[in-house]
């Protein structure tokens, strides 16, 4: 009887294995298959998962008068900017280090310091590829101080920017209009950049500036109106969203055309000298084309 008992645990033993070994090999055999496979695929998933375009505005371009008065401009400004992937630090002194240049820069040019630790998480989970603005607008003598002590300091850099300005003041606003930082979520091109490093146009929301932002078709190398169509640089980023390799330093955008008026500045202004206390409207008209030259 135990030998009958011994023999069928044997075989018993002998099944389990057998099953147990045949498992194994179905298991190896779909792992080599999966890397030798499969691998390329996920291979390239990743690498496009890790590569992002950021995006760069074109200049938008400029409004004239008939007499080439510019009445609407891009001026170009600096600011003091912090890479926070280059100020990573190990263990948790990362938010310390940037803390502490933030304030050594505001000490160095006696500006107040409003960054926040909450602004700098903000920025790290949302645009970490991108640059954190410190300070706008740097003075010439700003920028002398910062060059002289930047090279103490990992991430810290003066970059340009530009706003739209209207040297005319308030000469003709009613026409000109004004512009608007574009919203990301509802861009036309929005699904071409990740949100992440999406860096919005000035777009019209009025007037001229409306009016005139895109001219023709909607496409590259066609008629571009005031806004221009974007570049890019091409980068790779880590799993944090940190840059660490740029494959594209830059792709030029198509800088905006400029849109010249009929309106002549100098009729313009002596029409709003002559209303500027009464009520009531001013059309100055071309008797030989019917060209707007004055409009109160």
């Amino acid at each position: 009887m135990n030998k009958e008992f011994n023999a069928f645990s044997r075989r018993r033993i002998l099944i389990l294995g057998f099953l147990a070994l045949l498992g194994l090999l179905l298991l190896g055999y779909r792992l080599i298959d999966e890397q030798l496979g499969a691998g390329e695929s996920y291979r390239e998933k990743v690498t496009e998962q890790s590569v992002r375009r950021i995006r760069i505005p074109a200049r938008r371009g400029k409004i004239l008068s008939s007499d080439m008065k510019i009445l609407a401009d891009v001026a170009p400004y600096c600011n003091l900017v912090l890479y926070l992937d280059e100020m990573r630090r190990p263990g948790r002194r990362t938010m310390a280090y940037i803390e502490d240049t933030a304030r050594d820069m505001a000490g160095l040019l006696g500006r107040e310091n409003t960054l926040r630790e909450n602004d700098i998480r903000e920025h790290l989970l949302r645009r970490p590829g991108l640059p954190l603005t410190l300070f706008r607008s740097l003075s010439v003598r700003e920028m002398a101080r910062v060059t002289e002590k930047m090279g103490k300091y990992k991430g810290v850099a003066i970059e340009v920017d530009s706003e739209r300005v209207y040297p005319g003041g308030s000469s003709a606003a009613h026409l000109i209009g004004y512009v608007r930082p574009d919203d990301s979520s509802r861009a036309d091109d929005r699904t071409e950049f990740s949100s992440n490093y999406y860096i919005p146009d000035q777009v019209g929301r009025a007037g001229i500036e409306r009016v005139c932002d895109r001219i023709g078709p909607d496409e590259p190398g066609t008629l571009r109106g005031l806004r221009g169509y974007p570049g890019y640089s091409l980068v790779q980023v880590n799993n944090f969203g940190f840059v660490y390799q740029t494959i594209i330093n830059e792709i030029e955008p198509r800088h905006g055309n400029n849109v010249v008026l009929t309106l002549d500045s100098r009729a313009q202004e002596l029409a709003e000298e002559l209303l500027r206390d009464r009520r009531g409207a001013f059309v100055l008209l071309d008797a030989e084309n019917a060209d707007v030259l004055a409009m109160v």
